[in-house]
This record gives C-alpha cells, structure tokens and sequence, in this order.
C-alpha cells in the first residue's frame, strides 16, 4: 500500500504557478479583470501588465489574449482599471507573451504604431489599423465562443 501511495503522488499533475493560492505565489481566485473569469483555470499563463507601476495590484494580471484584443479593438492604448498609459515597450512585452503561448494573429505593438503614427495621407495606417481591429474582434469573438455543445 505504501508504494501504491508514492505511484500515485508521482503522477499527480502539477498545477501551474498561476493556479496557486496567493499565498504560494499564485494567483489564486483573482479573476482576469477583462473577461471576469478566475486566472487559475486558464491554460495559459497569464500577463503582468502593472496598473500603477511599481505598486503590486490584483489589476496587474490579465489573461494576455484578451488584453490584446481589447487594446486593438478599441485602438486605445491605456490600461483597463487604472487608465494609464501603456507604452510601446508594455506592448511589445505582450506580444512576446502573446507568441510563447502561440497566438501569432495580433500583434498589439503594431497597432499602437499605427495608432501613433500621423495620417500620412496615404490611407495605409488607418487601413492596417482597421485590418488590426477585425482581428482583435475575431480573437475576442473565440475567446468568448463556448464552441459546439459536448455530446453526452
């Protein structure tokens, strides 16, 4: 019975960080302030987005596709509690982010560059950020998406 117990502690599935309580380094019940959904039953690790750096706030983890989606939707580049500004280095940080969990549709820097730019006159930036846009409404669409009901 003793070896039964040390086989079975082995193959325990180890929970990611972000699903630990608090008090371990984890994140606990904090939900994604975005979706409103507990971070520690996503999949992917979430994102740090600090909402008054360099103060630690519940408001500073996000699900990271959501926060890109959200940012190219609205073509508003400030953070979602604390309406700071976000910058083009936080931007990038999240498409980094983005990339390692393998989202490879949006990319947030891109359309804050566009966002930023001066209307050359040419049409391209207001095209590619409304190309950016479409993007970010698809990716929030499945996000939010419940899929095809499961079969009995």
């Amino acid at each position: 019975p003793a070896a039964d117990n040390n086989q079975s502690s082995s193959r325990r599935i180890r929970m990611p960080w972000w699903a630990n309580p608090v008090a371990d380094g984890g994140l606990g019940d904090i939900v994604d302030p975005i979706t409103l959904e507990p971070l520690a039953a996503s999949d992917a690790a979430p994102f740090e987005l600090p909402a008054s750096p360099p103060l630690k706030t519940t408001s500073d983890w996000f699900d990271a596709r959501a926060l890109a989606a959200y940012l190219v939707a609205r073509g508003c580049f400030v953070h979602p509690i604390s309406r700071r500004e976000i910058s083009a280095a936080d931007c990038a940080r999240l498409d980094a982010h983005l990339r390692a969990l393998g989202e490879r549709r949006i990319c947030v820097a891109a359309a804050y560059e566009d966002q930023s730019r001066p209307n050359s006159g040419t049409g391209s930036a207001p095209e590619a950020a409304a190309h950016l846009q479409a993007l970010a409404a698809s990716l929030a669409a499945s996000l939010f998406d419940p899929g095809p009901p499961s079969r009995p």
